[in-house]
């Protein structure tokens, strides 16, 4: 794919990386059945750049560093991320700075991981507003357009003439290449 299999980050940039969760309530099965129907998603987003999201199977750092390994540039300046232990273990300790949220909201300091809490937010109204539902096995196809759309927020003057290039230049997506699982 395009812009998101790049990496993010590099020289004198700050990169801020947070994981959510993603998905509705399910009425009248109880609060831990509701949270098991939910997907985590990491975010990793560059200060004033891009941004990449994907579905994960868990915090553990099993999961989060070959995310982190695949798709952080090592040129990275600093690496900013919540109070989650498993970024000790995931993100280069001289480049690491952890926060906490509550701290964060006692000293009234909002900037430390607010650009990607802005982008899971985004992310969260459009499935409102504009995918109205979404399954856990497609999650990562919307998070991709999604980025896709965000990495290019900046170029909107242009971003039609390019649409209809790529529509004459490809060929047609079949249906059956589209829900195969292995697209």
């Amino acid at each position: 794919m395009q812009v998101r299999d790049a990496v993010l980050g590099g020289e004198s940039i700050t990169v801020e990386i947070d994981e959510t969760y993603v998905g509705g309530r399910k009425r009248g099965v109880g609060v831990k059945a509701g949270r098991d129907a939910k997907t985590l998603v990491i975010g990793i987003a560059e200060r004033n750049g891009r941004l990449h999201m994907q579905k994960i199977a868990n915090r553990k750092a099993s999961s989060i560093k070959p995310v982190i390994d695949a798709k952080l540039s090592p040129d990275t300046e600093q690496v900013v991320t919540d109070a989650l232990t498993t970024y000790q273990f995931a993100v280069p300790k001289d480049k690491h700075r952890a926060t906490c949220h509550r701290d964060d909201l006692k000293d009234k300091n909002w900037t430390q991981t607010q650009t990607i809490e802005n982008a899971f937010s985004l992310f969260k109204r459009g499935i409102i507003g504009n995918y109205h539902q979404l399954s856990a096995d497609h999650l990562d196809r919307y998070l991709g357009e999604f980025c896709w759309r965000y990495n290019r927020r900046g170029m909107q003057p242009w971003l039609f003439d390019m649409a209809l290039s790529n529509m004459l230049k490809s060929k047609p997506l079949p249906y059956k290449v589209l829900t195969d699982d292995g697209f």
